[in-house]
């Protein structure tokens, strides 16, 4: 890919770079010495948003500001159910987040496909318990 200069690296300043793989990345600087960087397989180009108000924010910061309140919840919902566990091995850290967010996502698809609302903590227990209902059913019939 290529990294393209929207214009000068002060205040306001936006640079683009595109990869092959229909990757955006995006450095926009609204403010003297912030500079907010954004990956997005989502938006294409480099279209600024015109009814942000600002002269020149790019369309993938003003979409993140639209949807970040997203983010803020599966924050929340992932800190109050965690499997995590303190670990300096990055394979296990990785494999207990994908954990969680997968929790979470089972129970929005559940949520949406059925209209079936549950509390979390019983949705947790409800799934873990299908999960391994296979395996205890296949132990209780294997002989000592």
């Amino acid at each position: 890919g290529h990294f393209h200069q929207g214009s000068s690296s002060k205040q306001l300043s936006i640079f683009y770079g595109k990869s092959p793989n229909s990757c955006l990345l995006a450095s926009y600087v609204p403010k003297k010495n912030k500079n907010v960087l954004m990956i997005s397989t989502m938006h294409k180009d480099d279209t600024i948003d015109e009814s942000s108000g600002d002269l020149c924010k790019p369309e993938v910061i003003s979409f993140y500001n639209l949807t970040k309140g997203g983010v803020d919840v599966v924050d929340r919902m992932k800190s109050e159910y965690s499997v995590f566990r303190i670990s300096h091995r990055w394979p296990l850290t990785l494999f207990c987040s994908m954990l969680n967010i997968g929790g979470i996502n089972a129970q929005i698809i559940l949520n949406s496909n059925t209209q079936v609302s549950m509390v979390r903590r019983n949705f947790l227990t409800e799934l873990a318990t299908q999960l391994i209902k296979p395996h205890l059913v296949r132990r209780a019939i294997v002989p000592n």
